[in-house]
């Protein structure tokens, strides 16, 4: 597959090979490689178990969406302008209590990990969670596109449904495989 970026680039009229080759090779990586460790979460000693991965899913949203209603009820001070206007430190933080506070509920029905792990895993996953939703804006801003996409419409588009999912997933794989297993 990475050869099809190098032979493509052979039967472009542009000029930047380097800079499609590059792009592609970091797509790939950006993308692709945080869905493949998923597999470590859903598969341990040859058991397959659903809630490690769906947690991460459940942590990420439940951050957006507390971080959202925090950011709008109470939000007045910016977070990080430059990149991304409407984010406040108010919400950032209630995204992050609301991610706790979720964890904790999840480890009462879900006993996969032990509940301060489960506390652990909510703190990371909503961090790395907000890091991807800045580092997707910057990319964004960086090409000036508004939209990634319009698979959803009104949402920004599809990588911004996944943005901080990509970003969560790898440090969620290693605190389960370094501090749990």
């Amino acid at each position: 597959m990475i050869s099809i970026l190098f032979i493509r680039e052979l039967f472009k009229e542009i000029n930047t090979p380097f800079t499609n080759i590059g792009a592609g090779l970091l797509v790939a990586l950006y993308i692709g490689a945080p869905f493949a460790l998923m597999h470590n979460l859903a598969f341990y000693e040859g058991n397959y178990n659903y809630q490690l991965p769906l947690s991460v899913f459940i942590l990420v949203w439940i951050n957006d969406t507390g971080a959202y209603v925090t950011g709008i009820s109470i939000g007045r001070h910016k977070f990080f302008k430059r990149i991304s206007p409407k984010k406040t430190w108010e919400g950032t933080i209630g995204g992050f209590v609301f991610t706790l506070i979720a964890a904790y509920v999840i480890s009462l029905f879900w006993k996969e990990l032990h509940w301060a792990h489960w506390i652990n895993f909510g703190g990371i996953i909503s961090v790395m969670a907000v890091l991807g939703d800045l580092i997707e804006s910057m990319f964004k801003r960086c090409i000036n596109i508004k939209d990634s996409g319009s698979f959803f419409p009104g949402h920004g588009g599809l990588l911004d449904r996944f943005d901080a999912v990509i970003f969560a997933l790898p440090m969620a794989v290693f605190y389960i495989e370094v501090f749990v297993r």
